[in-house]
């Protein structure tokens, strides 16, 4: 009895179209044309270009998913979600000497109320003072207050505020997407 050998290779035929532009770097098709027409590269024949995928320029070209246009919870009734945000400095400010524009914006209605202030630490006093109004004005109570980190809403007093409310949604640090409406 002879040695048999089980193994096999598993061959696939490549073009030649193929095997030149995985050599030459995985150069794109066109220019894989160019440079056959007007012999540049020495060494490459005439031959018909496929179009076909090269996976490992699939590979290399893999990025993240897109982030999600919408947010995946939308309140069902007013004030059962509130963003916030701040935006400034902003320059010139205005006659009155205030900086920064406060934010916040009902998730259901999406009804925007805004206010100008002259320092980030005053949004925190003036988030207290606008929960106060709305919740008196509404007869409904403010569920959720959902912010970006920022340092405005961060010192010791509004988070311990925040938690005892029970309204804390803080967004992930540094990753914007994550607050889709603010």
């Amino acid at each position: 009895m002879g040695i048999i050998d089980n193994t096999r290779l598993n061959l696939t035929e490549t073009s030649g179209s193929s095997r030149w532009h995985s050599r030459l770097g995985h150069i794109n098709l066109d220019a894989l044309k160019l440079m056959m027409q007007k012999k540049l590269v020495f060494g490459i024949p005439s031959m018909t270009l496929e179009k076909k995928l090269c996976g490992s320029c699939l590979l290399g070209k893999q990025s993240r998913q897109a982030f999600p246009q919408a947010t995946t919870f939308r309140a069902s009734k007013n004030l059962e979600l509130v963003h916030g945000d701040l935006c400034g400095p902003i320059t010139p400010s205005t006659l009155a000497g205030n900086r920064y524009i406060f934010v916040l914006i009902d998730d259901h209605s999406r009804y925007m109320w805004t206010a100008l202030l002259k320092e980030k630490s005053d949004a925190f006093n003036k988030f207290k003072r606008f929960k106060s109004l709305v919740e008196q004005e509404s007869g409904a109570s403010i569920q959720t207050f959902r912010t970006d980190r920022g340092g405005e809403f961060m010192s010791k007093s509004s988070v311990r505020f925040v938690m005892l409310m029970g309204l804390n949604d803080i967004s992930r640090l540094h990753i914007p997407h994550s607050r889709t409406v603010c």
